[in-house]
Order: C-alpha cells, then structure tokens, then sequence
C-alpha cells in the first residue's frame, strides 16, 4: 500500500506498480488473506486507472481477481474476471504493446487458471475441461508444470467422485515426480493419495 503511495506520476511506473500489487494480492490468496486481497487488488486497478488503464495491465490484474475468486469461493466474481482477462487480453495485442512483464500472459494461459479457480471453488465439473486442456498445452520439457498440471486435472477428478481417473492421473503425476524436485509439488501429490486410500 505505501508503495502505491509513494509512487510518481509517471504512467510506466504506475502501471508496473500495479502489476507488482496484482503478484502480492495473488499470494495473499494463496494464503488465504482474501480480505487483504481483495483490497489490493482495489489499489491496483486504481493505480492502473491513473496510468490510463492499458490493456495488457488491465488482462493481467483480471487474471489475478479471478484467482483471488476462486480462492474465495466467489463464482460471479470469478467468470466475470475470466471473461474480462480475455476481451482486455485481445485489445492489448502483442509485442511493443504490451510491457515486457505482461508478455507471459495467453489466452491459454487465462484458460488455466480459470480451471484452477473453478477447482478451488470446488465446482470440478466446470474445471475439469479447462484443466484438461491445460495437460494437453503443458510440455514434457518442463516436468514440475505438467507435474502440476496433471495433479490439479486429478484433484477434479477426485471431487467430481472418479476415483479411477483420478487414481490413473496420480500414477502419471508420480512419474513425472521422478524429474521434479519441487517440495510443493510431491506434498500436493502426497496430499492427493493420501485422499485417494480406500
């Protein structure tokens, strides 16, 4: 907050400002700080307002409100930011449009986490075909993201009572798991098994 504060008038500090806010919000919902979220992300689209909204911002702080949705169960919210990441994604264009820390951002990638937040609402009928979609997207080049990717695919599985598919998908993810090194992503996978016990 005191860095929105405290930052100068000019556009292109102001919108990166706005995008750092939109990283912290996304892991104050990572951490369950939804309040704190949300008031970030209030702050953020204010400082992106004042540097003249442009579009490649506005898809990036849409894609963090519909994660932070997701984290709280808001639904209306959630779509509605998807939906809003996509039409700010295509006006934005690509390239010398869109600042260099907003080039990571597709379509795909809104599609993505749209599922993960669908997941976290726990409505895995509505995840399922973005997650799905994600798997097929993910290259084996980066084992831990699709190691990721097939876990959440089967966590959907799991709430949507498929325990087969789900048991099949947390084979895959374990084998993956032999190239990752990531703490997250085993602990995910153990919490999933572990869920999965007869």
């Amino acid at each position: 907050m005191r860095l929105a504060a405290e930052t100068g008038p000019d556009p292109l500090v102001r919108q990166a400002t706005s995008n750092l806010l939109g990283s912290t919000a996304y892991q104050a919902s990572w951490l369950g700080q939804h309040k704190e979220a949300s008031a970030i992300l209030d702050v953020a689209t204010r400082t992106a307002r004042s540097a003249g909204n442009p579009p490649g911002l506005t898809a990036v702080l849409a894609e963090r409100a519909l994660f932070a949705a997701g984290r709280r169960g808001d639904t209306e919210s959630l779509q509605r930011a998807s939906d809003t990441a996509h039409a700010d994604l295509q006006l934005a264009g690509t390239g010398e449009q869109s600042p260099w820390w907003a080039q990571w951002l597709s379509h795909a990638a809104i599609d993505a986490g749209t599922g993960r937040a669908w997941l976290a609402s726990r409505v895995p009928k509505a995840a399922e075909p973005y997650l799905t979609r994600r798997v097929e997207a993910t290259s084996p080049e980066f084992p831990r993201d699709r190691m990721l990717a097939v876990l959440d695919l089967a966590d959907a599985h799991h709430q949507c009572g498929d325990t087969d598919r789900a048991l099949q998908l947390s084979q895959t993810a374990s084998a993956l798991g032999t190239a990752v090194g990531s703490h997250r992503a085993h602990e995910r996978l153990s919490t999933l098994l572990g869920a999965l016990e007869p």
